[in-house]
């Protein structure tokens, strides 16, 4: 089945993580043999022409861009202004090289919907919609503040949609009581990377090493509660010197959480910072760490979550995103969202050695996230009418 993807967010030349989850939906649906285009706009900001302009790249006012990324067939448009000329231009471009959809699917509801609603009315193209967005989350509430008109038409995008497919229980919740429903709604898992399946799970010289503890994030304080992390840390240096956090990734927060931990006396033997990894490096920390903790305000889904099961290390988290879903007493602990306290007591029974867990048996949990099983739920519910 040829399958058109809309997406509001892609990894691009200026952003190679950016929307990277849709990605890899793309390449699972490839991988069930499914054959997938994707359409991805993108408007120039003033950043992204300075970045040009030092790497010597000439920027027009609309540019198409074509790549080939495991099996998927990618077309970028980058553009000025004039968002519906570019549409137009990138449309005539696939339909000539590509051809017509058989199925097209929205990856977060957008403008981006346009052309698969248009699709709809005029050639009756049929359309999937598959959610990731947290403004539907009354934590976040971005989209019940957001114009009345991005409102109706996102609930009439769904509400025609063949189906809605959201990436975890608490998002369609959130939908639910925004207004948001397609009465054939389900859930579909973001896919883990196979370089975490295939990391090998270390073996701690003894029961006296240093406790590792991992956290991995994009470091926007409204969602991920990083300082929260820092305060529970805290406590726990102010009893035990036998453990360490190694904080991972980067975003528009970091600078404000690392001045934090200065604030707080937290050196380099107690939390270490190493910005951005590649997805191997990422599945070595995570492996060789002894709990992986997200205290997170919100999550839609909680990615890292499944990627941590995926090297069979446990979980401390908050009960957000796919958490609740996934997380018992045999793969992690679940702490309230905001309970500092929890959590710094949640970590000292891991170091502590109060609480153990079987590191095969949670890596067996996170079997429905990997891109074969995603992949067939994708090219079934693309070959479901």
């Amino acid at each position: 089945m040829k399958i058109l993807y809309l997406t509001e967010w892609y990894p691009h030349r200026y952003d190679a993580m950016y929307g990277l989850f849709v990605r890899r939906h793309a390449a699972a649906a490839v991988a069930a043999g499914d054959e997938v285009c994707v359409i991805y706009m993108h408007r120039l900001t003033a950043e992204n022409l300075k970045q040009s302009a030092d790497a010597g790249h000439r920027c027009p006012q609309y540019e198409i861009q074509k790549l080939t990324t495991d099996g998927v067939s990618e077309y970028y448009s980058y553009y000025r202004h004039g968002y519906f000329s570019a549409l137009r231009q990138v449309w005539k471009e696939v339909k000539h090289t590509w051809g017509k959809p058989d199925l097209c699917q929205i990856n977060v509801v957008s403008k981006d919907a346009i052309l698969p609603f248009f699709l709809l009315v005029v050639q009756r193209i049929p359309y999937m919609v598959i959610e990731h967005w947290s403004g539907y989350l009354p934590e976040n509430n971005a989209y019940m503040q957001s114009d009345i008109l991005h409102r109706w038409f996102t609930r009439l995008v769904v509400r025609h949609a063949r189906r809605l497919l959201v990436v975890s229980k608490e998002l369609e919740h959130g939908m639910t009581k925004c207004g948001v429903r397609n009465k054939h709604t389900y859930i579909i898992n973001n896919v883990v990377d196979d370089v975490f399946f295939a990391q090998p799970t270390p073996a701690h010289s003894s029961p006296q090493h240093t406790t590792q503890f991992v956290h991995i994030s994009c470091f926007d304080e409204q969602a991920k509660n990083v300082r929260g992390i820092l305060n529970a840390v805290r406590r726990l240096a102010d009893r035990h010197t036998d453990f360490h956090i190694t904080m991972v990734g980067t975003g528009k927060d970091i600078g404000l959480c690392r001045q934090y931990a200065t604030d707080l006396h937290l050196g380099g033997d107690i939390v270490s910072w190493t910005g951005e990894l590649p997805p191997a490096t990422v599945a070595r920390e995570l492996a060789q760490a002894d709990a992986f903790v997200l205290f997170s305000n919100y999550e839609t889904a909680g990615v890292v979550l499944s990627e941590s099961m995926a090297v069979g290390t446990p979980v401390i988290t908050t009960p957000v995103g796919i958490a609740s879903e996934i997380i018992d007493n045999q793969t992690g602990i679940i702490v309230p969202i905001g309970d500092e306290q929890q959590l710094a007591l949640s970590m000292e029974e891991i170091i502590l050695g109060k609480r153990s867990f079987s590191r095969k048996h949670i890596r067996t949990q996170a079997l429905p996230f990997t891109e074969k099983a995603v992949g067939e739920t994708l090219h079934k519910f693309a070959q479901e009418g």
